[in-house]
């Protein structure tokens, strides 16, 4: 799909999605180590609690969604 919309070769299509999954990884990651804390200067420690508490269900989230996509097979096709 995101080779024909971008109209190059599989592997650069590869290369493209790969580079945007790790630029967005690196920023939830800066997120979570350098912005989450000042919300617990700014909201208090029993928001800072709730916000973190929250962001480590998204990232179990994450890596359950990254663990589930090579299991279904759903995404092999036309891969062989």
């Amino acid at each position: 799909m995101f080779q024909h919309f971008l109209h190059c070769s599989p592997q650069t299509a590869v290369d493209t999605v790969g580079d945007l999954m790790n630029v967005r990884l690196n920023c939830f990651d800066h997120l979570e180590r350098e912005e989450l804390p000042k919300l617990a200067d700014q909201f208090g420690p029993d928001a800072y609690r709730t916000i973190a508490s929250f962001v480590e269900s998204l990232k179990d989230w994450l890596a359950g969604d990254h663990a589930w996509y090579p299991q279904t097979g759903r995404y092999t096709v036309g891969l062989a």
